[in-house]
């Protein structure tokens, strides 16, 4: 009877130390569950992070790439001034320019499309969609 006794005895001593030792845990450290919350937490930051970095590469691009079109559309204003008519190649263009891969858009990497119409009219557009300027005047619709 007291070996019985004394396994029950210490069956409840082991489940209580069991108990114990989970509220010890629980009170003193983190359970699994903690853990994953903070790391799914900080992966959705890491993702935030990521897609703001992407986005702020591309609005800078734009812009960019905007600029240069003004650039090249300054340079056929002048070469107009100089020559009576706008130009539709850009190494006519480069005179006026001082940096030579002016002509290039920094999204694509392709030479952005320049043509003169029948009227006489130039047409300037980023091949990355970023807008158009026909004969000075610039069109940033998207």
């Amino acid at each position: 009877m007291t070996d019985r006794a004394g396994s029950d005895y210490s069956r409840a001593t082991r489940e209580g130390d069991l108990t114990t030792m989970k509220n010890r845990l629980r009170r003193n450290g983190f359970i699994l569950l903690d853990l994953a919350v903070v790391i799914a937490v900080l992966f959705l930051v890491f993702l935030i992070q990521v897609s703001m970095s992407h986005r702020n590469k591309v609005i800078k691009e734009q812009k960019e790439a905007r600029q240069q079109m003004k650039w090249i559309a300054q340079a056929e204003e002048l070469y107009y001034h100089d020559h009576g008519r706008y130009t539709d190649r850009f190494d006519r263009l480069a005179y006026y320019l001082r940096e030579k891969d002016t002509f290039v858009c920094p999204t694509t990497r392709e030479l952005y499309r320049l043509w003169v119409d029948d009227v006489g009219r130039y047409t300037l557009e980023s091949p990355a969609g970023h807008g158009s300027i026909l004969s000075g005047d610039p069109d940033w619709s998207e």
